[in-house]
């Protein structure tokens, strides 16, 4: 019940007139509930929790303002954790895409390395044999 003393509520419940008697208490205890389970929730935001379950509470909250519950504050905060995760998921996904381009950019590093190497030895064996062949051209002479 802290819920409402940190958000001071006046619900007017106007939509569950067309309920009986006992569905409409029902209803009412069932909204405020939800309030303060949302409320709480809120409050304690695990920065992991699926971005479904964050859906699902602002979808909670349309309902309880529908209802004549004020959850701007609440709401807000809701939002304002769902827009830090999509940029948080937009900088890992542009993350792995510049790890990925680094990953790219080494193997054609090793490959071009390897190529050098092979180029090397070409070069070395035709050096030693111009060598072997000026030595016999000297040899000749």
């Amino acid at each position: 019940m802290q819920a409402f003393g940190m958000f001071p509520q006046n619900p007017r419940f106007q939509t569950l007139f067309s309920e009986k008697g006992g569905s409409r208490e029902g209803s009412t205890i069932t909204l405020m509930v939800d309030f303060i389970n949302v409320v709480e929730k809120t409050c304690i935001l695990p920065p992991d929790d699926p971005k479904n379950i964050l859906e699902d509470t602002v979808e909670i909250l349309h309902d309880l303002e529908y209802n004549g519950f004020q959850v701007n504050v609440v709401g807000d905060r809701v939002v304002q954790f769902l827009s830090i995760k999509d940029m948080r998921d937009e900088l890992k996904a542009k993350s792995k895409e510049a790890t990925d381009q680094i990953e790219e950019k080494e193997e054609k590093i090793n490959d071009l390395d390897n190529r050098i190497g092979l180029l090397q030895e070409v070069l070395s064996l035709t050096l030693s044999t111009k060598e072997l062949k000026d030595s016999n051209v000297a040899h000749l002479k």
